[in-house]
């Protein structure tokens, strides 16, 4: 028998993306999308009558969102570039984990066939010291879910 709710909530601190013996840690983890849209389904009875349900519709594919201060570091800006050439060898298995501030991995998700499909570095403005933050959308075929 299953149990539900009994463990104690995942606080991370930071977030490894793990592709082609690479490692970039993020920041934040601004979300993780997996989605199933709802299609009506009208089946008509031996009497002629419909009664409409919903049933499961077209999935969306996974997406991941994590934000990271940009440090100079290519490895991202890399991967994308390959994206925006159409490079089959663009799309790769990897992981995302979910750390604690020792570095324990506490999740861990399986993107399969995961392709960076947006970056974004957002500035500030002359004279403020902000930091410049990149945020980086991934797109996969599948996730994967795996307790650590």
């Amino acid at each position: 028998m299953a149990t539900t709710g009994s463990a104690a909530p995942i606080s991370a601190a930071r977030f490894v993306i793990s592709f082609d013996d690479v490692e970039v840690e993020f920041s934040e983890l601004t979300g993780i999308s997996s989605e199933v849209e709802p299609a009506e389904d009208t089946p008509a009875g031996s009497t002629g009558t419909t009664v409409s349900s919903k049933t499961f519709g077209n999935a969306s594919p996974p997406t991941v969102t994590l934000r990271r201060g940009v440090d100079g570091s290519t490895e991202i800006w890399s991967w994308h570039q390959a994206v925006l050439e159409g490079n089959p060898a663009a799309r790769k298995t990897c992981t995302l984990m979910l750390q604690n501030a020792g570095g324990q991995t506490l999740l861990t998700f399986v993107m399969e066939n995961a392709w960076l499909s947006k970056v974004n570095i957002a500035g500030s403005q002359p004279g403020e010291s902000q930091i410049v933050m990149e945020t980086d959308e991934f797109v996969c075929d599948s996730i994967i879910m795996q307790p650590s």
